[in-house]
């Protein structure tokens, strides 16, 4: 696999972050991390990630991609997050925020981590319960869904 060499210096913290998990930076694990910051902030799911990859690197088989993907998870450079449905969606770790899902229409919008952070403390305070670090996915209306809707519906 011949990998744009340019694109493998723009992040090498990747490079420094899997190795330092005792793994090998290998030409599959840099093209889904580059796959998934050419995303654009969109929310990839492991089939979108392997479609992608796949037209640079047509021998890489779709297991292959899951089982990076969950390496990639689990050594914390790539966030899991699940936006309703049964579908696991992909996203570079570091921005944290938590997404606001429409039931009407299938929006995602990204709210910032601080727009949760009441919430958590007021679990804290009433529940002595401690909010994770996993995104919170919350399903309703969107405005243009919830104003088509009617009032009281």
């Amino acid at each position: 696999m011949a990998l744009d060499r340019a694109h493998a210096s723009d992040h090498p913290d990747d490079a420094s972050a899997v190795r330092a998990a005792g793994l090998r930076w290998t030409p599959q694990r840099q093209l889904i991390l580059q796959t998934l910051r050419q995303a654009g902030g969109r929310h990839l799911s492991a089939d979108d990630v392997w479609s992608a990859v796949s037209k640079q690197y047509a021998s890489l088989n779709r297991s292959t991609v899951y089982r990076v993907l969950e390496t990639l998870t689990g050594i914390g450079l790539v966030r899991q997050t699940r936006l309703g449905g049964d579908t696991v969606h992909f996203e570079l770790e570091g921005n944290a925020h938590h997404h606001l899902v429409c039931l009407g229409c299938g929006r995602i919008e990204e709210i910032a981590g601080k727009e949760v952070a009441p919430l958590g403390r007021r679990l804290l305070e009433n529940h002595g319960f401690r909010v994770g670090s996993n995104p919170l996915t919350i399903e309703g209306l969107c405005a243009d869904c919830h104003g088509s809707v009617g009032p009281g519906q």
